[in-house]
């Protein structure tokens, strides 16, 4: 059974065909425009033109309708976007500008320094292609290092990689903890058996 798309990939394919469809207004704009002027110059008549069209070797070959249609509905969008970089350099984008809010510096908590950022993003990898889990938060945590939860209806998973080294995750079902703990070798697949598992 086919996954289904996490919901930054859904942002990524609108992004994707709004401006496939700009850039199909824009040509078809400008062709319209050059036919314009040509038939409007005498240049050629609109019935030659439409000729030439419709007899252009050069021309792509047209799809029947319905597999056109089929096309656009159901593209093989892999084949155009590479998902994994797209949304692996997001997080990694997120993790690098992180920065405290105000206040926190303060209290006495630290920014998170390289080692809780790199231990960050290469948990977000190893989620992301062990899962397709996307982190639907990423933030600073008052415990001095980098706080991401991934959530899967209804449950959801707190991960916190701190500036001395170490990596700590928490499941939960609502209020409920249904699992938590240190994580070693980035090895969570305690954690997310708990947080795709289906709860009544």
């Amino acid at each position: 059974m086919q996954k289904p798309l996490p919901p930054a990939r859904d942002r990524v394919l609108l992004n994707f065909m709004e401006k496939t469809i700009d850039n199909i207004n824009t040509c078809l704009a400008g062709q319209y425009t050059l036919y314009k002027i040509l038939i409007e110059k005498g240049l050629i008549s609109e019935a030659d033109l439409l000729s030439k069209l419709k007899d252009d070797k050069n021309l792509p070959l047209r799809k029947k309708g319905i597999l056109a249609l089929n096309d656009m509905l159901k593209p093989d969008w892999d084949k155009f976007i590479d998902f994994e970089t797209t949304e692996l350099a997001l997080v990694k984008n997120k993790i690098c500008d992180l920065t405290l809010p105000p206040g926190w510096g303060e209290e006495g908590v630290e920014s998170p320094n390289k080692e809780a950022r790199k231990n960050a993003y290469d948990t977000c990898t190893t989620l992301y292609n062990g899962h397709l889990l996307v982190p639907t938060t990423i933030a600073c945590t008052k415990e001095n290092g980098v706080y991401l939860r991934f959530e899967n209806n209804g449950v959801f998973m707190v991960v916190e990689a701190y500036n001395d080294n170490s990596v700590g995750a928490i499941v939960c079902w609502g209020k409920v903890v249904v699992h938590n703990e240190d994580i070693i070798s980035l090895d969570f697949e305690r954690c997310t058996s708990k947080l795709l598992a289906k709860y009544t």
